[in-house]
């Protein structure tokens, strides 16, 4: 059956059509697009009318595609890519970029130097809108639908384009009242019967190291694993057990004595044996005008960022 009133749609309702099927709940997707849920409904509503078929299955606990919707989408997504790559191509000429970047950032870039980052290019940029999600998770922008990702440590998927920004060092800690009750490591391999606190889907099984050239993977025993790098120096402090920290992230504690550092002789690398590093990720498809600009500017920012941290 053929749409009664397609001169009635419009981008908006197709952005949020994408979102809601995207995340399965208006309410979350109204959100995102700074509405309320009631508005969003009415949105879903016309262009269910426009279109003459139902998107979703409704029930009071889940919201699903239908078979329509699930044919809606693709024409959606393709209409709304069709409308992005339109006006990037025109703000390349321009010079005024427009249209939403999906970014992907850990936590502790989110709290401590990526809000000037992010805030200066939004002010440069006023008719580019930055759509965040913070997460430590190992997040693939070709699969998971982010434009930049931002990550630490390894290098990522060889299937994505990475940039490396910066390196970082990293050591290993413990609090006073932790080394009181456990006793000191004084060899890597003691770390195999100490209680190790680590990042969930980084290094949870053994941590790398370098002394005098050569590279050492030491087991290690987790006792305590986290998704949340900023909870990690937390639990340390509290005495739950030894982390490997960044030591941009200790300096304050390790100064006034909550924490303190261990096999200082060893350096923390990555199981490669390069040292950890910020990396900036994007899928390798055609880059987007605004996209492109985005990425400059966080290459261009984010290692003097970090830097204003260590003078603070």
């Amino acid at each position: 059956m053929r749409p009664n009133q397609l001169s009635d749609i419009q981008y908006d309702a197709l952005e949020l059509f994408e979102r809601v099927a995207r995340s399965g709940s208006i309410a979350a997707a109204a959100r995102g697009l700074g509405i309320s849920a009631s508005t969003a409904t009415r949105k879903l509503l016309t262009l269910e009318k426009a279109l003459n078929a139902r998107l979703f299955k409704r029930t009071t606990r889940s919201l699903s595609l239908t078979e329509a919707g699930a044919l809606a989408l693709d024409w959606a997504q393709t209409s709304l890519i069709a409308l992005e790559e339109t006006a990037d191509d025109l703000a390349a000429i321009t010079g005024a970029p427009s249209g939403r970047i999906r970014l992907a950032a850990p936590h502790f870039g989110m709290n401590t130097y990526l809000p000037p980052v992010l805030s200066s290019f939004s002010r440069a940029y006023p008719r580019i809108n930055l759509e965040i999600v913070t997460t430590d998770d190992l997040v693939n922008p070709a699969t998971d639908g982010f434009d930049i990702v931002i990550r630490y440590g390894t290098l990522p998927d060889s299937r994505n384009v990475a940039v490396r920004l910066t390196e970082f060092d990293r050591i290993v800690c413990a609090s006073p009242e932790y080394l009181a009750e456990y006793g000191m490591p004084n060899r890597l391999e003691d770390l195999a019967v100490h209680q190790c606190i680590v990042h969930q889907g980084h290094d949870e099984t053994r941590w790398s190291f370098e002394r005098e050239g050569q590279l050492l993977h030491q087991p290690i025993l987790a006792r305590i694993r986290t998704d949340n790098a900023f909870s990690i120096e937390m639990f340390a402090v509290e005495g739950a057990g030894i982390a490997r920290l960044p030591t941009i992230t200790v300096r304050r504690n390790l100064a006034c004595g909550r924490l303190v550092r261990l096999l200082a002789d060893y350096q923390c690398v990555e199981p490669s044996g390069d040292k950890s590093s910020i990396w900036v990720l994007h899928s390798g498809q055609d880059m987007p005008y605004r996209v492109r600009i985005f990425m400059d500017h966080l290459k261009a920012q984010i290692p003097a960022a970090r830097q204003a941290i260590y003078n603070s």
